[in-house]
């Protein structure tokens, strides 16, 4: 789904299927992708090659809804691509890609990133109630504070950006 200006999802169930951007607001430095309610499902995939889950060259908004938005897994997309910014003010969001668009700071929804320097295979990590994190095979911590959490695995290091982190 693309539009040239802006979009705005209120509400309902949207599953997309596609092998490019599978929602964009593609005018430059103006669009404003704005998601208000609403689960939808923006996955890329297919023979594309290429794709973000949702992409806007102008700015990214999340007020509520449940959103998955996968990038392109041969890729170098992301699952949200803003290019002027991405704010999270509510709902529920879960984005994977091969890159990462960092979330506005000033977001009114907690949220958390998380960084793998190369392919995890039989790591675990376990989201408890929205509110811990267990994950598996730590060997050491490298740093951390109230908004970057960077551990080292048996399998590489990982890396969680957030606010109000807690270990």
């Amino acid at each position: 789904i693309e539009s040239k200006m802006h979009l705005t999802i209120n509400g309902g169930t949207i599953e997309i299927f596609s092998e490019d951007d599978a929602l964009n607001a593609s005018e430059d430095g103006i669009s404003h992708l704005t998601i208000n309610d609403g689960s939808i499902y923006a996955i890329v995939g297919g023979n594309g090659g290429e794709g973000d889950g949702m992409d806007s060259n102008g700015y990214i908004t999340i007020n509520g809804g449940v959103i998955t938005a996968q990038a392109h897994s041969s890729s170098q997309d992301s699952g949200l691509d803003a290019d002027l910014g991405i704010t999270i003010n509510g709902g529920t969001v879960i984005a994977t890609g091969n890159m990462y668009e960092g979330i506005d700071e000033n977001s009114k929804q907690q949220f958390m990133q998380m960084y793998f320097s190369e392919v995890q295979n039989n790591q675990n990590l376990i989201m408890e109630n929205r509110q811990k994190l267990n994950i598996s095979g730590v060997s050491d911590v490298i740093n951390f504070d109230e908004q970057t959490v960077c551990v080292n695995t048996n399998l590489g290091m990982i890396t969680i950006k957030g606010y109000n982190l807690k270990m």
